[in-house]
């Protein structure tokens, strides 16, 4: 078997794999899948598993940027599109371009800059893990689901019932623009110019490329070549100067499409012992290094002069603001959070309950898109864990079920203007009712036999569930909420233990 259809076996494998975790809306795949995440490259470098980073660092000073071709789920969509391209288009053919290093290079140590200076927003919209992730999640993964409902739907209509209706995920407007967006635009590189975006704007596929230029295996022409340009006009990477019988190696992505083309076997895959010259510099590969070190430095300098505090966000004009947004169970605090956050939106598509959302605003702009806990459409499962054990960049670190029930990650707050106990003199209790820790209590208002109850809070014992939250009737501003902890803490025990066994089922209305 040839080498590219081993490459796209293996490509295909792993897209798809991944691709389904992120669908796997009836919790049918195993958790420990949440692997093929943990193995791309910037998830890794956030979440310090610097063993992953060396271990392609050293594979692509091998065999090239195989992880470009292989396991970027975002580099596989592109090939797909760019298939498709092929398909439908009658000449379909690529020719060599230049390199557009001064973007490239820039980006790169922009990125670079943002993650030593804990500016992350720049490499959080360009990261391609992420950017697949939030299609995956924001638009793909919807699509599905719909479908899903719509095919039930038609099932029960002819008189079966094998089908059920899934109460899919509260679209994230912001997210699926954004997405929507990336995905037009890199689906027009891939459709037009194939792995455009990935040698020209993707950082990861700048720092590979860096290291690239030397693996010991590459692609290179014989000098037998006699310049037909086959090979140059199958190569997705336009990489490839049949004139010049040269190969840039910082751009191909190791695909070998080249290889089978090439009638006179003067494309070869192997050792290059010969220094190669990169093609389309213009400038010896000294003085390209001095240039990427101008950049690096400039770029540095242009991001510390450009570093002002992201944080503070305008007061709302609400009856109340929440004056912390509540980060998923696992964070740790909300500065770690942020640090490590890569808003791949993996978390977002497993969470069960659905409330873990694209945060807009809330963490102001550096952390736009980060995920944040929302508990207007659900609650935090009392018995779940599952975000902290599938987060690729350990922002959210794994956490057990014990340490789960006694996780603070925010803190009740009671509002008795707006319960309906004491603004229309009516019985509730819906607080009370669905609290698992026993945090909230009805008490009677006065000492009389027939007196209202009113809710009754003890903050020691709230683990920021969003149960309360999500059960109180009353809109469009709660008599109850959930106020985020920037650190988390850790609850008292439960006065009555039989209550955090229980599992919390939650209607529309939750009387």
């Amino acid at each position: 078997m040839s080498l590219k259809y081993i490459r796209v076996t293996a490509a295909i494998l792993l897209f798809t794999a991944l691709t389904l975790f992120f669908f796997d809306y009836l919790e049918r795949l195993p958790l420990r899948m949440h692997g093929l995440a943990h193995a791309q490259i910037v998830p890794a470098l956030f979440g310090g598993s610097f063993g992953i980073a060396i271990l392609w660092g050293t594979l692509t000073l091998l065999f090239g940027r195989v992880y470009c071709s292989v396991i970027c789920p975002l580099g596989v969509l592109q090939d797909v599109v760019a298939r498709f391209a092929a398909l439908f288009k009658r000449k379909h053919h690529y020719s060599f371009r230049k390199p557009w290093h001064l973007l490239r290079y820039g980006l790169l140590t922009t990125c670079i800059a943002g993650f030593l200076l804990n500016i992350h927003l720049i490499l959080t919209l360009l990261d391609p893990y992420g950017i697949y992730g939030r299609m995956a999640a924001s638009l793909f993964r919807p699509i599905v689901l719909w479908g899903h409902n719509a095919a039930a739907l038609i099932d029960n209509a002819w008189g079966y019932y094998f089908g059920f209706h899934y109460v899919s995920n509260i679209i994230s407007w912001p997210t699926a623009a954004v997405s929507a967006i990336m995905l037009l635009l890199i689906g027009y590189f891939a459709w037009h110019y194939g792995r455009l975006y990935c040698n020209t704007i993707c950082p990861v596929g700048a720092l590979l490329g860096f290291l690239s230029r030397y693996s010991l295996f590459r692609v290179r022409l014989h000098k037998d070549c006699i310049s037909c340009g086959l090979c140059e006009q199958r190569c997705k990477a336009e990489c490839i100067d049949s004139k010049a019988k040269t190969v840039d190696g910082s751009r191909c992505v190791a695909c070998f499409n080249c290889l089978g083309v090439c009638k006179r076997g003067s494309l070869l895959y192997g050792i290059n012992a010969a220094k190669s010259t990169p093609v389309g510099i213009g400038v010896p590969a000294q003085s390209e290094r001095r240039s990427f070190l101008g950049i690096l430095l400039a770029s540095i300098g242009a991001s510390l002069g450009a570093a002002v505090p992201t944080s503070l966000i305008g007061k709302s004009k609400t009856s109340y603001t929440k004056e912390h947004p509540v980060t998923p169970p696992g964070s740790g605090n909300r500065q770690r959070f942020q640090k490590r956050c890569t808003a791949c939106h993996l978390c977002v598509a497993k969470c069960p309950t659905h409330v873990i959302r694209p945060a807009v605003a809330d963490y102001g702009l550096s952390g736009f898109l980060q995920p944040v806990m929302s508990f207007e459409h659900g609650y935090c499962n009392f018995n779940c864990v599952i975000c902290s054990r599938v987060c690729p960049n350990h922002a959210l670190l794994p956490i057990s079920m014990e340490e789960k029930h006694r996780l603070q990650i925010g803190k009740v707050v009671f509002i008795l203007e707006n319960c309906v106990v004491d603004s229309q003199q009516t019985s509730c209790g819906a607080c009370e009712e669905h609290c698992p820790t026993g945090a909230v209590k009805m008490v009677p208002i006065d000492n009389s036999e027939d007196s209202l109850m009113i809710p009754k809070i003890d903050v020691d014992l709230c683990i920021g569930c969003g149960a309360c939250e999500y059960g109180c009737p009353v809109r469009p501003y709660r008599a109850i909420y959930v106020d985020g902890n920037p650190t988390h803490l850790e609850a008292k025990p439960a006065f009555d233990s039989s209550l955090t066994q229980e599992e919390i089922i939650l209607d529309d209305f939750p009387f």
